[in-house]
């Protein structure tokens, strides 16, 4: 009988898998690549630097990867513009940034993709704790903090592997920053706290939900003086509907928020899932 169960419950998640994986391809058949997020063929896209960063003081006792994409085209000489994303990249960044770069409709730019802080086991290293939502969904100014006053910092600790160092503007004005989902409240609550560190945000499928604080943001948007934050949105009527909340009405009533407040502001929403499909489809011209 138990094995009967075991094979039911691996056919069960098999289903599940290839629906998963059939959903996803109608999503990208309804929200094709655009052209600048395809390979030029014989264009250099640079390189990514990976490394893991260790020793926060913000998150004590926890460690995340870092993704920092390099352009061919950055001479290493003077600090480059600077996108920040969350979950460690995933809007086909590389791709994105050089294109923008050899059309003349970027400056020269870095891309510096953050993982989640996590803590290890105690008795068992790869068992630890993932903090993501602890993290990404406190509505606090501790995230942007540790960007800014830790990630960036070690970044620019980091080479190109011909030697080049990597050197990043220090003004707010050369930054934006980006998430999906959970990383994109990261990222809006990065600029709500810091808003001369972080004025631009793009944001996809936002959990402006339940989850732990994030709901708050369109009240206060509401109730407090315009900040000098630009922010584009992305979201679906498929968006996830649970026990947290519903993110299709969370991200319609930030956009409700955004426009009493007299804030400059974008989106675009339709009719996707909670996937990033849609928000990789629109991001390199947002």
């Amino acid at each position: 009988m138990f094995c009967h169960l075991l094979k039911f419950a691996a056919i069960v998640a098999l289903l599940l898998h290839f629906g998963g994986l059939m959903a996803e391809s109608e999503e990208e058949k309804k929200f094709p690549l655009t052209q600048d997020s395809l390979k030029v063929p014989s264009r250099d896209y640079g390189e990514w630097v990976r490394a893991e960063f260790s020793g926060s003081k913000i998150y004590p006792g926890s460690s995340c990867r870092v993704n920092v994409f390099v352009p061919a085209k950055y001479g290493g000489s003077a600090p480059a513009c600077v996108c920040i994303l969350q979950d460690g990249g995933g809007f086909l960044e590389d791709i994105v940034i050089t294109n923008l770069m050899e059309s003349g409709d970027i400056p020269t730019m870095i891309a510096v993709g953050i993982t989640p802080p996590r803590t290890e086991g105690v008795r068992d290293a790869e068992g630890g704790r993932a903090n993501r939502t602890y993290s990404y969904d406190t509505p606090s100014p501790r995230y942007g903090r540790f960007i800014l006053d830790e990630i960036l910092p070690f970044v620019q600790t980091l080479k190109a592997s011909d030697g080049r160092p990597i050197k990043l503007s220090d003004k707010g004005s050369d930054r934006m920053i980006c998430g999906s989902s959970s990383g994109a409240a990261a990222a809006f609550s990065a600029a709500w706290n810091m808003p001369g560190e972080f004025p631009r945000v793009f944001s996809a499928i936002g959990s402006y939900t339940g989850l732990r604080g994030s709901f708050e943001y369109p009240t206060l948007i509401h109730k407090t003086e315009p900040k000098p934050i630009r922010i584009f949105l992305q979201s679906g009527k498929n968006d996830m509907w649970t026990s947290f909340g519903d993110w299709w009405s969370a991200n319609n009533s930030m956009v409700r928020a955004l426009e009493f407040a007299g804030y400059e502001f974008d989106y675009k929403f339709g009719d996707g899932r909670h996937s990033g499909i849609h928000g990789r489809q629109l991001s390199p011209r947002r």
